[in-house]
């Protein structure tokens, strides 16, 4: 039986090279920010990191739906 080349190098198997494939279904974006807890100390920046990474997904990466909690939107029943 023949040995494989590279027997001591690992892979995850991705690649470098782009495919040429076709994007299945629609792309979804569910973000969270919270910056008034209750028991905690209050954040500075959750509610600004997830409106910065809905635009960037929308400008960049044309996201076919989006929805952001932020603060008291943000319960167990929502």
């Amino acid at each position: 039986m023949a040995k494989p080349k590279n027997k001591d190098k690992r892979s995850a198997g991705f690649s470098s090279e782009e495919e040429d494939s076709q994007p299945v279904g629609k792309s979804w974006f569910f973000g969270i920010g919270i910056n008034d807890y209750q028991h905690f100390p209050p954040l500075n920046n959750a509610v600004r990191d997830v409106e910065s990474i809905l635009q960037l997904l929308r400008e960049q990466y044309d996201i076919d739906e989006a929805k952001i909690l932020t603060d008291g939107q943000a319960t167990r029943r929502s």
